[in-house]
Formats: C-alpha cells, structure tokens, sequence
C-alpha cells in the first residue's frame, strides 16, 4: 500500500496545483482564491483573488488559500465582507495520507505538489496489520510497531491492505474513535 508523508523538517503540505488537481480527480467543481491583503483583527473585508490549477503557491501558508465548491460573488477589486465569507462553506481538504487520488497527484507533479516547507514522498507500506504516521518537527515516516509510538494515528488493514478504520490510540490498547 501506497502513502503520503512529508520527507523534511518543516510539515506537511500540499500546493495548491496539487489540491486543485485533486478535487479535480474526484470530480469536485473547485474555485481557488488567494488573500492578498493582510491580516488584522480589524479587517472588515478579505482581499481575494482567483487562482487555478496553473498557480504556483510555493512560499504561500495553506491559510492564505482558500477553496469553495461555488464562485463568491467578490467586488470589483477583489474584496468580499468577512461576514459573507464566513457563512461560506470551504471544502475539506484534509486529504487521507492514502487516498488514491492524493498518491497520483504527488507521483504526477513531483516537487510541484511541495506546499510551503514541505518535500512530499510516496512511500510504500510494509505488509503490517497497522500501520501509522510520527514526526519530529514536521519531518515524517511510517511506523508499524505500536509499541514504537503511542500518540500516533494507526491505520487498521484488511488482509488485502485497505485501509479499513482509523484507530486513534492514545495508549495502546485503549482505542477510542
């Protein structure tokens, strides 16, 4: 089986051509915007801009992105009101690390699909009943011995290794949903 982990210090992230490409592949109408003003507490408006698939977000923080399933309805220099903003629902990128349009994209793009401080690898899965994601500061790999790390999100497998459940554990044994 097949997984995503980020292979650097740094942390997990995608571009936003990779997530574009994605939701594309699961057949999900997408309209990516970039916020192009600052951020303070006391905005009224975000400054926002369309971007697509061809946008290069190499040194953009994922929070600067943002990703609905409909156009929003912006002003003529790109602003909408935080309050309009907010009662729109982003669409949830928080891809599985083996979802197999995620494992094509990053096969597909390469370094292009490298969100900011991040260097994405497709690593394979030894055949294990479990199998889970640890880091230390971002930089990640696979652990298959529970024993190896409490704190991680384990991945139960059927005998053809699919993913069947995630088991959060916070010590071994004791697993809770």
């Amino acid at each position: 089986m097949k997984v995503v982990i980020n292979d650097c210090y740094g942390g997990y992230a995608l571009s936003s051509m990779a997530v574009i490409k994605i939701l594309q592949r699961k057949g999900q109408t997408v309209f990516a915007y970039l916020q192009i003003n600052n951020r303070n507490e006391f905005r009224l408006a975000e400054e926002l801009q369309p971007i697509d698939a061809s946008f290069e977000s190499k040194g953009i923080d994922a929070d600067e992105l943002y990703y609905f399933s409909e156009p929003l309805e912006l002003s003529q220099n790109g602003y909408i009101d935080i309050d309009t903003l907010k009662n729109k629902t982003q669409i949830d990128i928080d891809f599985e690390r083996d979802d197999l349009d995620l494992i094509s994209v990053i096969e597909e793009l390469g370094d292009k699909a490298n969100g900011v401080f991040a260097e994405l690898k497709v690593v394979e899965v030894d055949n294990s009943k479990y199998w889970g994601v640890c880091e230390y500061d971002g930089d990640e790999h696979i652990i298959n011995d529970p024993d190896e790390f409490d704190g991680a999100t384990w991945v139960e497998v059927d005998d053809d290794y699919n993913a069947v459940q995630k088991v959060w554990a916070k010590e071994w044994g004791n697993e809770t949903d």
